[in-house]
This record gives C-alpha cells, sequence and structure tokens, in this order.
C-alpha cells in the first residue's frame, strides 16, 4: 500500500533551495533506516494543475485540509503505485490580490512483495495566488526532475489561449484532461482540438474521456476482425450513436469521439451543408467516397447508451451491428441469413486514477486519438453553431 509520509511536517520549504532540500531529507530518511529502509523511484513528471477562478479568502489553506485534497492524495498513492514519479501539485489562485507562494515536501512509499526496502517518490506541493499564481512557468521548470517526461494533468477545463497555459504547456511533453468533466463539453472539444492542431512540436493533448472510451472501440473494432466481414466497413450506410450522462458512458463528446474515430479509420469526411442539430441531437452526412453515410448523435432513453451501424446495398437486406451499452459493452452482429454473432463485453477502466495510470503510459502523441479529435473538435463546432454559440450546454 502507498502511504503518504510528511518529509518537512509542520513548516514550509524555501522553493528556491527546494533540489538541496530534497536531497537531504532523502538521505536524513536513508540514514534512519540503516541505509536498509527506502529506495527512491522516479521514472517521470507529473504536474497536477488545480486553478480556483474564485477567492474566498486571503490565506492558502495547508495540505490535507478537505476532503478533496484527501481524495487527491490518494488518486496519487494509486498513481505512484504503478508509475514512481515526481508529482508536482499546484493549487493556484490567479484571481487572489495578493502574491504569494508557499511549499510542501511529502513522500508516497511502499514495500515491494518480498523486499526490505520501501519504494518511495516524492511529492512538492505548490500553493500559489495572485502573479505567483500567473507565473508559475519558472518556478515548476526549476522544480522537474532533468531528462524525464513531463505530463502536465489539468484538473477541470484550462485557459486555452491563455499566456499562462502556453508557458506551462511549453513545460510539457503531455497535456491531459478530462472534457467529460470541464465544463461544456462541446466547447472544451472545440478549443481542445484547436490546441492540438496550433501545438506543432509542444504538449500532445490527452483525454479521459477518449479513454474511458477503450472497450467501446475495441468492442465495434471485434464485429469486422474476421477477414471475411471486412467488407462490411465500406457499406456502412448509417450510424446511430445514442449517448448517456452517467459515469463510464459515452456523454455528448464521448459520443463524437466515437463518430470522429469511425469516420477517420473509415476515410469519411463530413458534409457541413447537411448538418442540423439541436442541444441533444446532431445529424449530418458524411462522404465515404462511393457514397453517403448518414450519422446521428442523439440523446438516449432507457437502456442507453448504444452504438449502431447498418451495413449493405441499398435494395437488399442490410447486415445491423450494435455496441453498449454499460462499462462493459458488447457486440452483436446480424448477418441475413446467418445467426446472431454476439461479442461478450469486458469491464473497462473507468476510475480517474486508472485512466491517468493509462495516459502516463505514452509519453508522446497518439495519432490515431489525434486524428479522431481533430474531427470531433470540427463535429462539435458545427453543432455549437447550429445551436447559436453555445452548443447547448452541459445536460
Amino acid at each position: 500500500m502507498n502511504t503518504p509520509l510528511p518529509l518537512a511536517a509542520g513548516r514550509t520549504v524555501d522553493v528556491a533551495a527546494m533540489e538541496e532540500e530534497l536531497r537531504r531529507l532523502w538521505r536524513d530518511m536513508g540514514e534512519g533506516g540503516g541505509g536498509r529502509g527506502m529506495m527512491r523511484a522516479c521514472v517521470l513528471n507529473l504536474i497536477i494543475m488545480s486553478e480556483k477562478t474564485a477567492v474566498q479568502d486571503e490565506s492558502p489553506p495547508s495540505p490535507g485540509g478537505d476532503p478533496e485534497d484527501r481524495e487527491l492524495t490518494d488518486l496519487v498513492a494509486a498513481i505512484t503505485h504503478e508509475h514512481p514519479c515526481r508529482v508536482i501539485r499546484v493549487d493556484a489562485r490567479p484571481e487572489a490580490p495578493s502574491s504569494h507562494l508557499q511549499a510542501y515536501l511529502s513522500a508516497f512509499c511502499r514495500r515491494p512483495s518480498g523486499s526490505e526496502r520501501q519504494l518511495c517518490c516524492e511529492q512538492i506541493t505548490l500553493r500559489a495566488d495572485g502573479e505567483a499564481a500567473r507565473h508559475l512557468h519558472g518556478t515548476l521548470a526549476a522544480l522537474l526532475a532533468a531528462d524525464l517526461p513531463v505530463f502536465l494533468w489539468w484538473r477541470g477545463r484550462p485557459p486555452f489561449g491563455s499566456h499562462r497555459l502556453g508557458r506551462l504547456a511549453d513545460l510539457a511533453d503531455r497535456l491531459i484532461l478530462d472534457t467529460a468533466s470541464a465544463g461544456d463539453d462541446l466547447e472544451t472539444l472545440v478549443d481542445l482540438a484547436a490546441f492540438s492542431g496550433g501545438a506543432g512540436d509542444g504538449a500532445a493533448p490527452g483525454d479521459l474521456a477518449w479513454r474511458r472510451l477503450t472497450r467501446w472501440r475495441e468492442a465495434t473494432a471485434s464485429l469486422f476482425d474476421p477477414a471475411a466481414r471486412r467488407p462490411l466497413l465500406t457499406a456502412v450506410q448509417s450510424l446511430d450513436l445514442r449517448w448517456g450522462t452517467r459515469s463510464g458512458h459515452p456523454g455528448r463528446g464521448q459520443a463524437l469521439y466515437l463518430a470522429a474515430w469511425l469516420a477517420t479509420r473509415l476515410g469519411w469526411r463530413p458534409r457541413p451543408a447537411t448538418v442540423h442539430a439541436s442541444g441533444d441531437d446532431l445529424s449530418l452526412e458524411m462522404d465515404a467516397g462511393t457514397h453517403v453515410v448518414r450519422v446521428r448523435v442523439q440523446r438516449g432513453g432507457e437502456g442507453d447508451p448504444s452504438l449502431s451501424l447498418v451495413m449493405g446495398d441499398h435494395g437488399h437486406a442490410p447486415a445491423t451491428a450494435r455496441i453498449g451499452p454499460g462499462e462493459a459493452p458488447w457486440a452483436e452482429l446480424n448477418l441475413p441469413g446467418q445467426p446472431l454473432w454476439r461479442w461478450p463485453g469486458q469491464p473497462g477502466v473507468t476510475g480517474t486514477a486508472q485512466l491517468l495510470a493509462r495516459e502516463l503510459e505514452f509519453p508522446r502523441a497518439d495519432p490515431v486519438f489525434a486524428a479522431a479529435l481533430a474531427l470531433a473538435g470540427e463535429l462539435a463546432k458545427l453543432w455549437r453553431a447550429q445551436c447559436g454559440g453555445s452548443g447547448g450546454g452541459r445536460p
């Protein structure tokens, strides 16, 4: 079990002397265990960014003082169990009237099975107000473990287009967020796609909402694994996606990810003039080269969400496929004159700690996600434009 151990309990640490303080404290811990008690481990840097726009009081809270802080501590403990790393937690209040910066140190340790040593990694917690919160780039750059990948996990909605996001993203190899919990999912998808398109060699984006769809994509792909079914991929006539709102299920933005993933894999392109949308529904046509595919994304009812495909030439009995619903989505394929084929559902990863741990396995851009994000952002922009520019808000 990972248990956070205080390294500098009851006092703040000078940020400018952080590395020296870390070396001294790790040395003291090692000597206290006779040289056999602990082993320091670090394979990456994880910056966890939390911004509060409202200023409740003048003094920043101390770490561990509220349920959200304890929940995040448990999450970090779970992540470092799988990915030993240097964690830099930032609680920022850029709108605070005065500038203030405090730093705290702690460690997360576990004893591997059959080992006498504890495996430990460090956490630096920064509480930044005002000017200090608006100019964290230099502070964080000095605190990173050198020559290791840098992941920036932004909790909530990042300030897209801001100077401070751009400077912080410049530090990172990956920028990770969760569009399903970042406010208006359509607006966030549009902004994330724009950020990705302009990132160049900067931080490659990742989305926990996309990661939740892994089992959905596996279930869909399973329909076409046998070579005899591959021709069905070029015969899709319609795609119907019903989205739900419960955790682990495709929401509106996640449904767009699924539609965009299929479209980019099969070479479909949207026809903007055919878009019709409301706050809950989107319909359009996509050009598949030889024919038009009708696509609809709509809010589901009881038993949803789900994904449905109709495949076949006009005038003939079509093949139909359905995927979902639930956290262990199944797939079934109905071919005319053949028994119903079914792929059993398998539970997916839905917890934030598990999803983030999967993202930390990829220090570089994922081209499949990048393509899906670009098209999902385009569809979200079309949807939002049809709804008067707002996209209808989150359900």
